[in-house]
């Protein structure tokens, strides 16, 4: 019974340190002037283990969500900003812009952003 309780714990340890939340989220531009997202994930297999979804919300309104079945590179999961817009009405206090990455044998990232890090039209 020792032996299996042993060899249950190393099993449980093992698969814990295979499956990790992303890192990061990224804001790069790109050689044509657009703005996307970088969310550092590294993985051996970005077929087996990647970002699955990502979520944007903007102040309290959810903008956009995005899922995935693969992760863009080893390194990274790349996310346009596509259909993210800004309140039309002026508010009184900053909008915050929460992004939310997933990943598909678990954890996430958590980031908040302006819209001017994020380079969105704020006019």
């Amino acid at each position: 019974m020792r032996r299996f309780t042993i060899a249950t714990f190393f099993l449980f340890c093992s698969a814990a340190a295979y499956a990790h939340a992303p890192t990061a989220i990224v804001v790069t531009d790109d050689q044509s002037g657009g703005v996307y997202l970088q969310v550092m994930h590294p993985v051996s297999d970005s077929r087996d283990h990647f970002v699955k979804r990502v979520e944007i919300v903007v102040g309290d309104e959810a903008a956009v969500t995005e899922s995935f079945t693969f992760q863009t590179t080893p390194g990274y999961q790349r996310v346009t900003l596509d259909g993210v817009a800004l309140p039309k009405k002026k508010t009184e206090k900053p909008i915050v812009i929460t992004i939310t990455a997933y990943c598909n044998k678990g954890g996430d990232v958590t980031q908040e952003f302006t819209p001017q890090e994020l380079k969105l039209d704020t006019k």
